[in-house]
Order: structure tokens, then C-alpha cells, then sequence
């Protein structure tokens, strides 16, 4: 089992390896797998929540293909998620693509906040993230910190 946090196990900084690698066709967009399909083995859930990951790994997304997705498909995973009763909550697999802004990341963050969906998890390694993109990660933790929701566990 690997731990939870922001970036996961075996995090590494802007200048992780992949930078000069060859481009690659777009994969598929895998979406939501719940805890115990394939994909969707991580993530701790209690209290009537259903552990989820979205994982869109390995999918040379960059900013602007990001944008497109949270216009296009992710209002559609976002309620899949939803459960019946209880609290939502899924990690997050953005690893190995070519994100390198804040404004992308942000506004899924925000997204998954007013759907009120907790981030357990947030991979991000292998990716050309940029200094302005850990604005968009502060800016989460705030917003959740406030709301009471906190970033794992039960609420508060």
C-alpha cells in the first residue's frame, strides 16, 4: 500500500523525468473506477463514503486538454460519484502527463469542492508543473480548511 498525500509516493519536482520525451497519441479518458476495480484501488472510505480514483494518468494531458475535459466529461464522472446518502470522496491520478499551470488545476480542485467531493488523494508526479500551479494547491487546502471539510478523514 502506498500512503496518501498530496502527490502520493515517490513525488518528484518539475524537472521529473519524461520532460524531453517523445509525444504520445492521447489515451482514453479511464474516468471513475471504484474500490475494487482495476483502477480503482486506492483510497480509505468510512462513514457511508465510497473510496473512488479518477485517473487520468498517462494521458499527455496538457492545461488546455485538461480544460476541455472538465468542460466536457467531468460533470458526468463528478455525479456518477455521487452516492445515494453520505459524503463523496476519490483521489485523483493527473501523474504523467504535461501539466504545467494553475489556472487547470485549480478550477478542477474548485469543481470537485462544490460538488462537495473530498480529494483524498492528488497525484500529480511526472508532470511539468510550474511554480504558479502550487498557488492552485494552496488555494484548495484553504477553501477546505475553511469550509471544515478537511482533507482526509471524517469532517473537521
Amino acid at each position: 500500500q502506498e500512503p496518501f498525500g498530496v502527490f502520493g509516493s515517490g513525488a518528484r519536482g518539475p524537472t521529473a523525468a519524461g520532460l524531453h520525451s517523445a509525444p504520445r497519441a492521447m489515451a482514453p479518458s479511464r474516468g471513475f473506477a471504484g474500490r475494487g476495480d482495476r483502477q480503482g484501488r486506492r483510497g480509505h472510505a468510512g462513514g457511508g463514503s465510497e473510496a473512488r480514483t479518477l485517473d487520468w494518468s498517462d494521458s499527455t494531458l496538457t492545461d488546455e486538454l485538461l480544460e476541455e475535459r472538465l468542460a466536457g466529461e467531468l460533470d458526468l464522472e463528478i455525479e456518477r460519484l455521487r452516492p445515494l446518502e453520505g459524503s463523496a470522496e476519490c483521489a485523483v491520478n493527473l501523474a504523467g502527463n504535461e501539466l504545467s499551470g494553475r489556472r487547470p488545476l485549480g478550477a478542477l480542485l474548485r469543481r470537485f469542492r462544490e460538488a462537495e467531493v473530498r480529494v483524498t488523494c492528488l497525484r500529480l508526479h511526472r508532470n511539468h508543473l510550474q511554480d504558479q500551479a502550487l498557488g492552485a494547491l494552496i488555494e484548495h487546502f484553504e477553501a477546505v480548511a475553511e469550509s471544515g471539510q478537511g482533507l482526509a478523514g471524517g469532517r473537521g
